[in-house]
């Protein structure tokens, strides 16, 4: 059934120039080239007006974007075609987008999408993903050169909606697509030439035997692999005098496995780990963001999914493309540290001695993942941790197990004695 959203002004409003019109915002319940499929029955808008951005410089996603004019109306229409309307700005950036209307130099558009929920469904040999989109809004749309969607487009002339996109004619995506996941939490498709990894990266299959995070080979394609045990189940943190094992995942790793990787199959649910800086103060991850606490992404070095394996939580991905050598050789060295909360995993740090102990010696990690098993035994210099500073509820409702494990202990014991 036809939607209406919003309603057209069909006088200028006061600093704006000329309508704009989107014949072909977007389409749905119709598969892309790359296996998104928009349903129509989850579908609607953020409040209207929306942004109308205009991306006149080429680069990676709608980095540069600037604002050329106010989205005021959406349709969803019976046909799958979603058609829109709204004014462009009387300004620079406004005319800018009328001369490239006018002469047709650009007139593509890439949707903005937010408050999305996602499905995925595979096929039985995993060649195939379906990447539903079951409930979305439209936050607006950006100006392009180059659109993922081949027959989205503005125009500044009023057009029949586009009744020839029928459900027998595949999409053509121009170029791959990406999904950004924002803090929202919503989702932009957006227009990137980049290659993709391997969904196999982040699905490698658990080693027989334990062992350590470890770093391997640039494959083929370009990508590094990286994948271990966080930690080893029923085995106690080096710290304490007190035995202290890893929880075992209360939410599947949910708090971890977040934003994602969009691999060849599609998205994968992933968490980074962090470079540099070790755990945040205790509570501090209480009063923080994760990347508040550990820093921004330029902080992350690798990109993995964290399950509970056999032998303990077991992370596979790839390093994050872009990172410098020198990190990637310090990490591979390193070892890694894990942050819950309540339970949950939260962050991942490389660390040079982590309170969890997994085999690291005479282990290699091959370009294709696999694992070559020599020798497994290492531990860490025994170490005394201070307890020199207060606790209190901060510490109790913040269990950082590399660092605050035996204070939570001992603060829960007070509480309970009161």
């Amino acid at each position: 059934m036809k939607k209406q959203y919003g309603a057209r002004k069909m006088t200028k409003p006061k600093g704006m120039s000329r309508p704009i019109f989107f014949p072909a915002l977007g389409f749905m319940d119709l598969k892309t080239g790359d296996g998104r499929l928009l349903e129509s029955v989850g579908g609607g808008t953020r409040d209207l007006p929306q942004t109308i951005w205009g991306q006149f410089q080429q680069s990676g996603g709608h980095d540069g974007a600037v604002v050329i004019g106010s989205l005021q109306e959406v349709t969803m229409n019976d046909d799958g075609v979603i058609s829109a309307s709204g004014w462009l700005l009387d300004d620079a950036n406004g005319q800018q987008a009328i001369t490239y209307l006018e002469t047709q130099s650009m007139r593509g558009n890439s949707i903005d999408l937010a408050d999305t929920t996602v499905e995925y469904e595979f096929s039985d040999d995993y060649e195939d993903v379906t990447i539903k989109f079951t409930a979305w809004n439209v936050a607006g749309t950006t100006l392009v050169g180059r659109p993922a969607f081949s027959g989205a487009y503005a125009s500044l002339d009023e057009e029949l909606v586009a009744s020839w996109f029928s459900s027998e004619d595949p999409l053509v995506v121009e170029m791959p697509m990406i999904i950004n996941i924002l803090s929202t939490p919503a989702v932009e498709l957006v227009a990137d030439g980049s290659k993709r990894p391997s969904w196999d990266l982040f699905h490698q299959v658990e080693a027989a035997t334990p062992h350590k995070i470890l770093v391997g080979e640039e494959n083929a394609d370009g990508f590094v692999p990286v994948c271990g045990h966080l930690a080893l189940w029923n085995t106690c943190h080096g710290a304490y005098a007190e035995c202290m094992i890893v929880p075992r995942p209360n939410d599947n790793y949910a708090g971890f496995n977040g934003p994602g990787v969009l691999t060849d199959k599609g998205i994968v649910s992933t968490g980074p780990i962090f470079a540099t800086g070790g755990h945040p103060k205790p509570g501090e991850l209480q009063r923080k963001s994760v990347a508040e606490a550990y820093g921004g992404i330029e902080n992350a070095w690798a990109d993995g999914r964290v399950v509970a394996g056999v032998h303990g939580p077991w992370f596979s991905g790839y390093v994050r493309p872009g990172t410098e050598d020198e990190i990637v050789i310090a990490a591979r060295a390193s070892k890694v540290s894990g942050h819950w909360l309540g339970g949950s995993l939260k962050a991942i740090v490389s660390v040079n001695c982590p309170g969890f102990e997994v085999p690291s010696e005479g282990f290699s990690l091959a370009a294709d993942g696999s694992v070559l098993e020599l020798v497994a035994s290492f531990s860490c210099p025994e170490e005394e941790l201070a307890l020199d500073e207060p606790y209190g509820e901060d510490d109790a409702n913040d269990p950082v197990f590399d660092i605050d494990l035996l204070r939570l202990a001992m603060a829960a014991q007070d509480l309970a004695s009161e």
